[in-house]
């Protein structure tokens, strides 16, 4: 896989969070930034993946049991004895 090069510029604070987990971890800054944003990347991935496939939760017939839908329920004879 072909990567890219970029400039990022980051608050103190915040290179420093990133320069101490390299130091710990005996790498560079570099790496440890680019593990953070492959990550984030490969999980966003994950997630839209999940909303795609679980609809909407309108379509889910227990949530239209929970009464969630706009319409005034039936009176309870109507809906036991049918």
């Amino acid at each position: 896989m072909s990567s890219q090069a970029i400039t990022l510029q980051l608050p103190q604070p915040v290179y420093e969070v990133f320069k101490s987990r390299a130091e710990q971890a005996r790498r560079s800054v570099e790496d440890e930034l680019q593990e953070l944003v492959t990550t984030a990347a490969e999980g966003q991935g994950h997630v839209r993946a999940a909303k795609r496939t679980q609809g909407r939760l309108e379509d889910d017939p227990l949530m239209a049991m929970a009464g969630i839908d706009d319409f005034e329920p039936a009176p309870i004879d109507e809906v036991t004895y049918r």
